[in-house]
């Protein structure tokens, strides 16, 4: 991807998409924080993680990533 031209790597282990089940806290943890520790160790770009659980965003930065974090739960509906 940053032979293509990705300026940061986006990492997440659990799907927003509508309907989609709930990940446990270590079953996302399993899926995210390895890949994580790859990437950092091996890119040269920023990593970050998508997720909505805060225990996973502190993982994530005790793993070397974070120039973000996003979270879609996080945003609300503007009514």
């Amino acid at each position: 991807m940053v032979g293509e031209g990705a300026a940061i790597i986006d990492v997440g282990g659990e799907s927003t998409r509508p309907g989609a089940l709930a990940v446990p806290l270590d079953e996302e943890l399993r899926r995210v924080i390895p890949v994580i520790r790859a990437l950092v160790a091996e890119l040269p770009v920023p990593v970050s993680i998508d997720t909505t659980k805060p225990e996973v965003m502190r993982a994530a930065v005790d793993a070397g990533a974070v120039s973000s974090m996003m979270s879609t739960r996080c945003v609300r509906p503007v009514r």
